[in-house]
């Protein structure tokens, strides 16, 4: 992660943590100051994930992860900002997941010259590879400067 981030400093970032769960990495990557105005990051996940996540976020002891959001949006399963996204994603269902990214692609204006980062840890290893190669074909083909970064067992 930290080279993508340094590789493309001058650059917009957008990573889209696939299967995030409790993941971290958004905040680590603020604290090293790897992270940019401009840059977004989305955390993607399963429905119940995301609910479990969002009631985490919103105890007491989360206050300071969230004060610096701007525009800050909460609801049961979503959670947005200017620049970081909770959302639900079944990568199951590729149709879905496909659509979701091209919903991202658009509503956010992403274009060629935007570097992508799809992160999937012990996620594509749960999937038909059907599913995952087509999820992953029609993420290159959305996006031209795609990296990928995967974590999986072996």
């Amino acid at each position: 992660m930290r080279w993508f981030y340094e590789k493309n400093a001058s650059r917009k970032k957008v990573v889209i943590n696939c299967g995030a769960g409790f993941d971290t990495t958004h905040w680590w990557s603020k604290s090293e100051e790897l992270w940019k105005s401009g840059d977004l990051w989305f955390d993607l996940d399963m429905e119940p994930v995301v609910r479990q996540r969002i009631r985490r976020l919103r105890m007491p002891g989360a206050k300071s992860l969230l004060s610096p959001l701007k525009n800050l949006k909460i609801t049961d399963n979503q959670l947005s900002s200017d620049n970081y996204f909770i959302r639900k994603l079944d990568m199951k269902q590729s149709d879905g997941s496909v659509k979701l990214l091209e919903d991202i692609k658009e509503e956010f204006e992403i274009d060629e010259q935007t570097d992508v980062c799809l992160v999937f840890e012990c996620v594509l290893v749960y999937m038909a590879t059907e599913i995952s190669g087509r999820f992953l074909k029609a993420a290159a083909d959305l996006f031209q400067n795609l990296k990928v970064i995967s974590y999986e067992q072996v």
